[in-house]
């Protein structure tokens, strides 16, 4: 199941972290991803809960603990999408920190443990053919285009639908 996405220490700023501010498509991506699952998640809530008006003052591990709650996901679900917060949150408070292809190898197997339907098995069930298919931006990419696909037909089946604009 899950291991540890180890947090790493942060670098003293430097000059060329304000020259790569933009250049980091990786890290881009994954943030992309997370907001794009977490709105995702704050849907469910509403959909079974409404809109209180709180849900934006709510963190993400809050938001998926709701959705446990409400029997949207299982366990497996639940370990999956925190080790996607885990790695957000390497990126957001650990100046210089760099995403492996190990951590996203880790990540895409729990993935596949939760059920999300890659077209390939060969993404999170052979990890050298993983590096040379797909690489870290593909991983990225495949995670959460499938992982939001996924979430979409689960909240189908409980009589919802996603609003994608």
């Amino acid at each position: 199941m899950k291991e540890k996405i180890l947090k790493k220490r942060s670098e003293n700023p430097n000059l060329n972290h304000l020259m790569s501010l933009f250049g980091n498509e990786t890290m881009a991506a994954f943030i992309n991803g997370h907001l794009i699952i977490e709105a995702l998640l704050v849907q469910f809530i509403e959909h079974k809960n409404g809109n209180d008006g709180k849900l934006s003052k709510l963190n993400f591990p809050t938001k998926v603990k709701k959705c446990i709650e409400f029997d949207y996901f299982d366990e497996k679900m639940e370990v999956f999408l925190l080790m996607i917060n885990d790695i957000r949150n390497n990126y957001s408070h650990n100046l210089g920190y760099t995403l492996t292809f190990d951590e996203l190898f880790l990540l895409a197997e729990n993935a596949g443990q939760a059920g999300i339907d890659f077209s390939d098995e060969t993404i999170y069930l052979h990890k050298k053919l993983s590096k040379e298919w797909y690489g870290e931006y593909g991983i990225i990419q495949e995670i959460f285009q499938n992982t939001a696909m996924d979430l979409s037909f689960v909240m189908e089946s409980h009589g919802g639908e996603f609003i994608f604009c």
